[in-house]
């Protein structure tokens, strides 16, 4: 019986796959639909490079046609078509396969395979003429509930924001169900049904989608773990900053200021960790400098807006993934704006120093494509690092075009420069809140002693920043971070903990209690008029001294004179030297 034969024949024997970790085992003589959990290398994507090793580790002599083979379905065709052993195979993409080795095979994704980012989307082939069954599968390397799939259209009702999957069934654009098979019978799975690793599936395309161009992504975020080195519980009352209920998307939209986002390369460096670099994985082979929305699910009606500006190095969402969950959790959206400002091996784009409408071009192109999502009467904006120089230039800009006239927050985390801001006060609208927030790798170790080397985030700036502004005393504050031996606050605090070895998002008490918590504060006061969250976060009387969070875990320290109140010391500095960028005056801390 020739392969094609046995084919047909064994397609009253699919069944839906289940894994140890990412391998997969592939039984003797059974047909099994299955999908690459994992990104191969490029020069290992092959029939033969993926699977030929596994195959020939039981079977030295197994000729690939005649004791094992994979094929694909053509949906416009209606036909089935052999895959060439050195075709190479694409995640998303359904494939028949069977063996006669006379053992279980077990399938493994080559060294060097890439984990699939929640962000991971594939296309699928629209029809027109009725509905079209079409191979596809699973492309994660873990365990998704099929609901967490949404359906994205080049235009029409799924493009600005994608459709889920009901939706997607309402639309006439995609089924809301696929088609498994348990080994005896066809198993239709709903949307709180879970797809496994490498698990393949049918899914019917129907009449509507015509004309468009799909993409299936998984669109349902992980929620980040809490996890603690000082073994201190997480926080789960109203008022301590925990995430919140609403389950979060993301989608991504080109950049305006970069229309060809670089898609491979070498990262930048991290840390050091056991004598070895480490980098951010989702600079290897990632689309970067896409506009990232998080937004909560389900929620349809415009909503406040928080605008997330990167620093120096910094260029995905996935760096702040837990602080852009959070919000979202919450019921807001949260956009991060990356901009070229730390690719390794090209000059760094300097337009967030020297173009002062960079920003705000980036910050508009989000509202014009999400116009019925994002309300610009209430928004916000956070900065990291050279971001937080950038904040009060960009909140000008939008307050004079009319946005957030009915909210208005600024928060800055171990700010920098300020730039096109050289001299005078920064004018901002009277409803404007701000939390000015600095940790101990700032207070300790960026004030340079050395003449004429000047760190750029030397927290005077952000003394500065709460000095020489407009905005009411009562409505802004220092928050300083001192953290502990458990709880570093260094420079990226305000950042995602990254697990290097699994891709988990976390988060911990010094983040829970130091960032998230006033940044609720903020938003509950700026965009609700809440005063009892204005309490928390900007307390009426100042904390001269340092305060210890719930649980006598973190201490923090909020007020208005940090320079006494915190000891600052400038009198190794070069008083030459040093300035800060916009306020035309050294801001004196003795």
């Amino acid at each position: 019986m020739t392969f094609t034969k046995f084919l047909m024949v064994g397609l009253l024997f699919l069944f839906s796959s289940s894994v140890l970790a990412v391998d997969y085992h592939l039984p003797n003589n059974q047909w099994r639909i299955i999908t690459l959990p994992a990104e191969p290398p490029r020069n290992k994507n092959t029939v033969e490079k993926i699977f030929g090793d596994d195959i020939s580790a039981v079977d030295a002599g197994a000729e690939y046609g005649k004791k094992w083979a994979l094929y694909l379905y053509d949906s416009a065709a209606h036909k089935y078509e052999s895959v060439e052993y050195g075709s190479p195979l694409k995640q998303g993409q359904g494939y028949w396969i069977i063996q006669h080795t006379g053992q279980t095979v077990t399938l493994a994704m080559p060294e060097g395979s890439i984990d699939t980012p929640n962000t991971y989307s594939f296309g699928l082939v629209s029809f027109s003429g009725g509905t079209h069954w079409v191979l596809s599968g699973n492309p994660f390397s873990v365990p998704k509930r099929l609901g967490g799939f949404s359906v994205k259209t080049d235009s029409g009702v799924c493009s600005t924001i994608t459709c889920d999957l009901n939706k997607a069934d309402e639309e006439k654009i995609l089924h809301n169900n696929v088609w498994s098979f348990d080994g005896n019978q066809y198993v239709k799975k709903n949307v709180n049904n879970i797809l496994n690793p490498w698990e393949g599936f049918w899914i019917p395309v129907l009449e509507n989608s015509a004309g468009y161009n799909l993409s299936l992504a998984y669109t349902i975020m992980d929620k980040p773990n809490y996890r603690d080195a000082g073994a201190v519980p997480e926080l789960s009352k109203e008022w301590w900053g925990s995430m919140g209920a609403n389950p979060v998307k993301m989608v991504s939209i080109a950049n305006p200021e970069y229309p060809n986002p670089i898609t491979s390369g070498e990262g930048y460096p991290l840390e050091m960790k056991d004598g070895k670099l480490l980098y951010y994985k989702s600079i290897f082979g990632k689309i970067k400098m896409t506009i990232d929305l998080f937004y909560p699910a389900g929620l349809i009606e415009s909503r406040p807006t928080v605008f997330y500006i990167s620093g120096w190095h910094h260029y995905h969402s996935e760096q702040v993934y837990s602080l852009l969950y959070f919000i979202a959790s919450q019921g807001y959206n949260a956009v991060f704006l990356s901009y070229d400002n730390t690719y390794r091996g090209h000059e760094p784009d300097r337009r967030i120093t020297s173009d002062k409408e960079f920003l705000k071009r980036m910050v508009r192109a989000v509202s014009d494509h999400f116009s019925g999502v994002i309300d610009i009467n209430r928004i916000g904006i956070i900065g990291h690092s050279m971001g937080g120089g950038s904040v009060f230039n960009l909140a000008q800009q939008l307050h004079a075009e009319g946005w957030g006239a009915e909210g208005l927050f600024l928060f800055t985390a171990a700010g920098g420069d300020a730039y096109f801001q050289d001299e005078g006060s920064i004018n901002l609208p009277v409803n404007t809140k701000m939390i000015v927030q600095t940790y101990n790798e700032e207070k300790n170790n960026r004030p340079y002693p050395e003449p004429n080397k000047n760190w750029d985030t030397d927290p005077r700036f952000s003394v500065d920043y709460l000095k020489n502004n407009s905005i009411d005393e009562i409505d802004k504050t220092y928050l300083y971070l001192p953290g502990d031996a458990n709880h570093i606050s260094n420079h990226s605090t305000i950042q995602s903990p990254y697990n290097y070895d699994n891709g988990q998002y976390s988060y911990d008490a010094l983040q829970q209690v130091g960032v998230f918590r006033p940044l609720k504060s903020l938003m509950e006061y700026s965009f609700n008029n809440n005063t009892d969250w204005k309490k928390i976060g900007l307390p009426d009387d100042d904390i001269t001294s340092m305060r210890k969070g719930p649980n006598n875990s973190i201490e923090y320290y909020s007020g208005d004179d940090p320079c006494n109140d915190l000891n600052f010391d400038d009198t190794e500095k070069d008083p030459n030297n040093y300035r800060f960028s916009y306020s035309g005056v050294r801001q004196t801390c003795n």
